[in-house]
């Protein structure tokens, strides 16, 4: 019989250090979290900027461009950002709280959909020059009140 309880908890011991390891290659919540957050921006950039100024650009290959970018930004790869998606997705409560973070950081700097307008830019120099000619009363109007007087 105790050769039984040694055998399980041996096998309790492979199975604990097992997962270990694997959790090894998976993103740290709050890089996941930076990782997560800027990917949703970047799908906003291309949907409300890329998509909107040129309709000849494929969405999908600059979203992909733009997760590229994001990827070396972080110092990751594709391939260990998908397999930490997996495992957050696998325990929901995790990706949960990331998820929280994510939304309670656009709640306090949501995000704009418009061009920044630069207010520190100096009014226009360039002043407008003076008509050359003279602008008189409507012509139209002169011919009218000659052609009404002359009548009467």
């Amino acid at each position: 019989m105790r050769q039984w309880v040694y055998l399980f908890f041996f096998c309790l011991l492979i199975i604990s250090c097992k997962n270990k390891a694997a959790n090894k290659d998976v993103l740290p919540s709050f890089q996941m979290q930076e990782v997560l957050s800027d990917l949703m921006k970047a799908d906003q950039f291309v949907t409300y900027f890329v998509a909107q100024s040129d309709t000849g650009i494929d969405k999908d290959v600059e979203s992909i461009k733009l997760y590229q970018q994001i990827f070396d930004l972080h110092g990751i790869t594709k391939l260990q950002f998908e397999e930490s998606l997996f495992y957050y997705q696998t325990h929901p409560d995790l990706l949960k709280v990331i998820m929280d973070s994510i939304s309670k950081q656009v709640v306090r700097e949501p995000v704009q959909t418009t061009p920044a307008i630069d207010t520190t830019l100096k009014k226009d120099s360039v002043q407008m020059a003076k008509d050359s000619i003279p602008i008189s009363r409507d012509s139209l109007i002169n011919r009218r009140k000659k052609a009404f007087q002359k009548n009467n």
